[in-house]
Parts: C-alpha cells; sequence; structure tokens
C-alpha cells in the first residue's frame, strides 16, 4: 500500500510579518472593546449608588398600609371663602378694646368713664379737631363688633355730658355696648342739618374704621338718627349706600319732596327701620308716611312702625333696646 504523501509549506519572512500584524489588530481591537465596555458598567454603576443615595427617605404615612376595607383621602380640601376667611393670619389677630384707647379711630381722648360692674368705657375726645363720644366693653375678640354711629338732633352737644342730652348718650352707649356693638356719637357740626360738613365727618368715621386693623365690612356698620338727624342719616344712605348695613330713623326730618324715583332705587339695597310716633308736634309724622309711601316700591327692606301715644322726646331719648337696634315691631302700630 502507498504511503501518504505528507507537504510542508515554508512561509515566508515577508508572510510571517503580515499575519503577526493581523493578530495583533485583532487583539488591539478586543481590548478596546473591553475597555469601553468596562467604562460604560462602571458608569452606570455610579450613576445607579449616586440616585440612592441622594433620594429622600419615604414617608412613613405615606408608606403605611391600611387596614383592608378602609380607604385614606389625601387630598386636601379646599376651605370655603368663610374657613378661608377665619382661618387667615389676620382673622386670628385678636382686637383688644380698652378705655385707655379707641380701636378704629384717631382720636385725642379727653375723659373717660369705665364701669366695672358691665365692663364698658365712656369715651370724651376729639376726632378731627371737633368732639365725639365714644362707648363700648373692654376686652379682647376674635372679630371686630358692629357700630352704630348716631346722626344727632339738631340742638344735642355730644361734648355736653352732664345734660339731658349728656345723661341719654351715657346710657345708649352701656346699651349699645352690653349689646356688642360700639356707639359713635359724633359732632357733626352741632345743629347737623344733613350739610356737607355733616356727610363728610360721617364718611370720615366709615372710611377710618374700614382703613384701620378694625377692617369692618358693611355688615357691621349702622346709622342711628333721631329729628334733625334724620337729614344727614337719608342723605348720607343715599350718596352712599355701599357703606351702610342698617339705618334706624326715630322721627327723623326727611324731605319727600326732594326724593325722586331715581333716588329711592339708590338706596333699595339698604335695610331701613322708621320709628314714628303719633302724637309728635315737632316733626310731623306726614313726612315718614309720605317718604315710606314714595320709596317703598323700590326699597327691599323697609319697614315703618307708628307708635301710639308716642310724641317727639318720648322716642328720642327712648331706652327701648329694640327701638335702639331697629329689632321692635310692636303690636299697636297702625
Amino acid at each position: 500500500m502507498p504511503s501518504k504523501k505528507t507537504t510542508l509549506r515554508f512561509t515566508s519572512p515577508k508572510e510571517r510579518l503580515k499575519n503577526s500584524s493581523t493578530q495583533g489588530s485583532r487583539l488591539r481591537a478586543r481590548f478596546i472593546i473591553f475597555f469601553i465596555l468596562t467604562i460604560a458598567v462602571a458608569y452606570a454603576l455610579y450613576t445607579v449608588t449616586t440616585h440612592t443615595l441622594r433620594s429622600p427617605t419615604p414617608n412613613v404615612e405615606q408608606t403605611t398600609q391600611q387596614p383592608t376595607g378602609t380607604t385614606t383621602d389625601t387630598t386636601t380640601p379646599t376651605p370655603t371663602s368663610g374657613q378661608a376667611r377665619h382661618n387667615s393670619p389676620e382673622s386670628m389677630l385678636k382686637i383688644k378694646f380698652s378705655c385707655d384707647r379707641v380701636e378704629g379711630l384717631n382720636v385725642k381722648v379727653t375723659e373717660v368713664i369705665s364701669f366695672k360692674e358691665d365692663n364698658t368705657c365712656l369715651i370724651w375726645a376729639l376726632y378731627k379737631n371737633e368732639p365725639i363720644f365714644i362707648a363700648f366693653k373692654q376686652g379682647e375678640f376674635n372679630s371686630p363688633p358692629g357700630v352704630f354711629i348716631y346722626s344727632h338732633g339738631q340742638y344735642e352737644r355730644v361734648a355736653e355730658k352732664n345734660t339731658k342730652f349728656g345723661k341719654k348718650l351715657q346710657d345708649w352707649g352701656r346699651i349699645y355696648a352690653n349689646s356688642g356693638y360700639v356707639f359713635i356719637a359724633p359732632h357733626l357740626g352741632g345743629d347737623n342739618w344733613g350739610n356737607q360738613h355733616a356727610i363728610n365727618m360721617l364718611n370720615n368715621i366709615v372710611l377710618d374704621l374700614n382703613r384701620s386693623t378694625y377692617k369692618i365690612n358693611k355688615e357691621d356698620i349702622n346709622l342711628i338718627a333721631f329729628s334733625m338727624g334724620g337729614l344727614a342719616a337719608y342723605r348720607y344712605i343715599k350718596e352712599h349706600p355701599e357703606f351702610i348695613n342698617r339705618t334706624v330713623v326715630l322721627a327723623g326730618t326727611v324731605r319727600p319732596s326732594k326724593w325722586t324715583a331715581a333716588d329711592c332705587q339708590k338706596i333699595s339695597m339698604e335695610s331701613i327701620v322708621i320709628y314714628h310716633g303719633n302724637k309728635d308736634v315737632n316733626v310731623p309724622l306726614s313726612l315718614s308716611k309720605e317718604f315710606v309711601k314714595k320709596c317703598s316700591p323700590y326699597v327691599k327692606d323697609l319697614r315703618f312702625f307708628i307708635l301710639d301715644g308716642y310724641d317727639h322726646w318720648k322716642l328720642g331719648y327712648t331706652r327701648n333696646k329694640e327701638i335702639l337696634l331697629g329689632v321692635w315691631e310692636p303690636e299697636n302700630w297702625e
């Protein structure tokens, strides 16, 4: 049997050099790929580790499981306008009333009388260089008490505390204070015929209360007028209906002939309570009747009570708290 022939192949030096270069290139390519992969893996590990270290600690309340069958509403409820107002920082501030200062008005106090039995203060002062009388109850309040501003009669002087009128002011002041109100009686120029000076003084008081820390709203500001003071009160609510909540008029003077339908429409949203005695010989009852007849079709809340047996002064110096607040609806009225 013939033997297998073996052929030997010799590589030249040039071919060996070529093969060696090819193998080296392959090794270098593999090394570069390995190096790139190593860097990529290292960067990925670094990123994951850094994110883990920087992530916040989970809230225990958020991760706590609830018992089966119960749900937790994590939505914060939106407060109503009333809740927002009462929970706001401004509404949480206490308003302090004391006899040594008058909240809301810049006045120069001239005399003070305080009563320990009911904790009320009666203050005589100067406001814009005119006399003013103020009464209130001492203490701290979460919100401002309401206000009654008095438009006085022709010959009444708020600076005279020892006259019949002065004693009336003190009685009224304590009645209002113990009913939860601040009572303010400005001078209004003296005779108070409802002129521009009286209107300006009323408006100054209202605006000062509103601009101060008192921050009083319309719902809290009321007017009470007697006799000739009715002219200023009626004129004020016609010119500034946006400021007054309730107007109480006791035997008040009014000029119905000067009130047009357009004027009545200006006070359409006001609350007006009129008391007039059928024995009044100082201010004719017919004036109130004519005013009510003309404006009642336009005014949303206009109440008129004719009091049997009341003359001008009996009504004007009443100590009936319900009349002073404008809430009395007597049985024997026409």
